[in-house]
């Protein structure tokens, strides 16, 4: 970020800033950033590739709005539901650095701000840029560690017990109300989810990590070439994720590893079967097929609770990568040990 106070957060309070500033720095490495879009956007950022600022009516200014190691914002949020495949979404993974380039950070959507949809827990002379952070970067690994303790909380929004804002610290306590908001009015995880503001043009080349783009698209063999193309143009490798749903795995005891691997061994034998092929087991994790053309990494995950939804974590290993690309044709098993249902993710270019 640059080291100046930027117009769109100039004139403000800066309490804020100074609570944040004063809070110990974390040990943990940043977060990258998302960029969500549709795909009718899709096309002129490939072409692009870069993604420029646009005007912005909140404040007034050209500007680009990035996630910090989450991807809650909702393009289009207001338009009313329909099939249009030009309105499906389209997230950007963008390195950490980037946000050296950022002219400001928010802790909370600026733009529902502005709607007034945090209205009920800050005192009405409050503005939006009186939460505005300057850089450096940071700050925003501050505020994370000081509201939800540490980046996987961050990411599952669940808060941390959030002690130590005294009585006088008026932003700071209205930004504790609404990270731990259990209330009845409409409000998502864009309000406490960290904004960052760009001024100018985000290049692809050197920044992006990777795209996640709905499934339906690569389908479509010219618009899969053209996205393939791009991501070889940027070093990136093209990957397919695919949901098997009520997939061939019995009622099997998951109090135990062995259950785990029962379920391994049941979910790549449904995969085998849907590709007419047959694997076996080489290792708890590895499966191949008799030539050894096809590679299959499975791993399974156990559901943890945040915010009353269901999340999965995997854990991913180095010595995956050199296995699976020492065979033609490669794929990741992404299984959900509570449910019947794997994720197929092809590995192989």
């Amino acid at each position: 970020m640059k080291n100046s106070r930027h117009k769109i957060i100039a004139g403000a309070r800066i309490h804020f800033e100074r609570f944040v500033d004063s809070q110990t720095a974390p040990s943990e490495e940043p977060l990258p950033l998302t960029h969500t879009t549709d795909a009718f956007d899709l096309r002129d950022i490939i072409a692009d590739r870069e993604i420029k600022p646009r005007y912005c009516s909140v404040f007034g200014e050209d500007l680009s709005y990035h996630f910090y190691g989450r991807p809650a914002y909702r393009k289009n949020a207001e338009t009313q539901a329909n099939s249009l495949a030009a309105y499906a979404p389209v997230i950007f993974i963008f390195k950490p650095t980037v946000a050296d380039k950022a002219i400001a950070a928010f802790p909370f959507d600026s733009g529902a701000y502005v709607g007034e949809r945090y209205s009920d827990i800050m005192h009405h002379r409050m503005s939006v840029k009186d939460f505005g952070l300057a850089p450096p970067f940071e700050k925003i690994g501050k505020l994370v560690a000081f509201y939800f303790g540490n980046n996987k909380r961050y990411f599952d929004q669940i808060p941390s017990s959030i002690k130590g804002i005294s009585s006088s610290e008026f932003e700071a306590q209205s930004i504790k109300e609404l990270v731990t908001y259990r209330g009845k009015n409409e409000r998502d995880d864009r309000s406490s989810t960290i904004e960052i503001v760009f001024d100018r043009a985000i290049e692809l080349r050197g920044n992006l990590l990777g795209i996640i783009v709905p499934n339906s698209f690569i389908k479509d063999r010219a618009f899969r070439a053209q996205l393939t193309s791009t991501l070889k143009y940027f070093g990136l490798r093209f990957g397919e994720l695919r949901f098997f749903r009520n997939a061939d795995l019995g009622n099997i005891s998951l109090t135990s590893l062995i259950g785990v691997q029962q379920l391994k061994r049941e979910a790549t034998s449904s995969f085998a079967r849907a590709r007419g092929s047959n694997l076996r087991q080489i290792t708890k994790s590895y499966f191949e097929d008799p030539s050894g053309v096809l590679r299959v990494v499975c791993t399974f995950s156990s559901r943890y609770e945040g915010k009353g939804k269901r999340k999965y974590w995997f854990g991913y290993h180095e010595t995956w990568d050199r296995w699976l690309e020492e065979s033609e044709e490669s794929f990741l098993l992404l299984g959900c040990v509570d449910t019947r249902m794997f994720l197929r993710y092809r590995y192989s270019l």
